[in-house]
């Protein structure tokens, strides 16, 4: 179930938005939710505090369990592309696919789903 493409369709016509881009929006934002961005670095360190090599050296992945007893490292993956079918079954990935579909089919956004 590889999301390998985040499209939005709009008038040009389907276009992949990168995360340099929303950060160069997220840059030109001024007030979110009434907290004003003092620096143009913000938005550097948001992506960075909630990319996935953050999240694995956390003291509570590392160390935390979640309430049905797992260690919370447990669900961190490697995050590579092609990686999931190392935890999922064919099953899982097209119930997961099916979703996928059924919660966006009435958005203007699709995913394609390998």
């Amino acid at each position: 179930m590889e999301i390998s493409k985040v499209t939005k369709n709009n008038e040009e016509g389907e276009r992949v938005e990168t995360i340099e881009e929303i950060l160069a929006k997220l840059e030109k934002v001024k007030y979110i939710q009434g907290l004003i961005f003092w620096s143009r670095y913000v938005p550097k360190q948001i992506e960075q505090l909630c990319s996935v090599e953050n999240m694995k050296k956390s003291d509570v992945t590392k160390t935390g369990k979640h309430h049905s007893g797992f260690p919370n490292s447990a669900f961190m993956r490697k995050c590579e592309v092609g990686d999931w079918v190392n935890y999922l079954t064919p099953e899982m990935a097209e119930g997961g696919k099916k979703l996928i579909q059924e919660k966006f089919a009435q958005s203007d956004c699709y995913f394609e789903v390998n």
